[in-house]
């Protein structure tokens, strides 16, 4: 499953047809983009899903780094125990998600026998659902994945890549409409810094559109006439987030 557009629509459908403990494991280029659909899907059954929830928070996130040796895990494994604990308040256990984040370490590394302390604590948690984000670069993402799949059921999604250039004539429209002109070296300097850029790209539009209206108000406060887009222009990206809202992430957030 890989089309951005479609993914959370269909989990959700699944949900319905057949809710389940199952976990999930988000994989892609853009750490934004994983953030992003994670947080919609776990805010999405939270709305819709029958899941009895327990304890003070119906979710929260953690960083996992890679582990070195025991005494990473077992630092990381108190962290988490240490989130559950405050998580689940008064309540037995804790019933809700953990969004657990993979550091970019764990992409350059292979896994190791560290992980197992780990992957037995997840498994103990009977009634939590985990959400794995794992930022890949080179695509070894498939060992961990593996991994956790032997302590419990996880549904794998992969959030498909940005094809920067598909969308230059419609920026070119954008760019047009708002009494601008560009040149064919313009377009290309904006499609490379944006391809360097890849992996925090959310949604390519809305990142054009803020840098455009920052051209526009440069302009209006420099009182500059000019309608070609320049490369002091094109630098401007450089300085715009690709975040679109502020998340709430819980105990184990750094």
């Amino acid at each position: 499953m890989k089309k951005r557009e479609d993914i959370i629509t269909k989990l959700i459908e699944i949900e319905g047809l057949s809710p389940s403990l199952h976990h999930f494991y988000f994989t892609g280029k853009s750490v934004l983009a994983l953030e992003k659909y994670g947080f919609d899907l776990i805010e999405q059954i939270e709305k819709t899903s029958k899941m009895d929830f327990k304890g003070i928070v119906k979710h929260f996130s953690i960083i996992m780094p890679y582990f070195e040796d025991a005494k990473d895990a077992e630092k990381f494994l108190c962290q988490l125990r240490e989130s559950v604990s405050i998580a689940k308040d008064c309540y037995d256990e804790y019933a809700g998600f953990i969004m657990i984040e993979c550091d970019k370490d764990w992409e350059s590394s292979w896994i190791n026998e560290f992980i197992a302390p780990v992957l037995e604590y997840i498994k103990s948690l009977n009634k939590v659902r985990c959400v794995v984000l794992f930022p890949y670069v080179n695509k070894k993402e498939i060992e961990l994945f593996n991994a956790l799949s032997t302590v419990g059921v996880w549904a794998y999604i992969e959030i498909e890549d940005i094809d920067i250039r598909a969308h230059l004539e419609k920026w070119k429209s954008m760019i047009n409409n708002a009494g601008f002109q560009i040149s064919e070296h313009a377009q290309e300097e904006i499609c490379q810094m944006l391809e360097k850029r890849q992996n925090e790209i959310v949604d390519v539009e809305i990142i054009l559109a803020r840098w455009l209206s920052q051209v526009c108000l440069n302009r209006r406060i420099a009182e500059n006439d000019n309608k070609e887009i320049t490369t002091e222009d094109i630098r401007l990206l450089s300085g715009i987030t690709m975040k679109k809202e502020n998340y709430t992430i819980g105990f184990g957030r750094r």
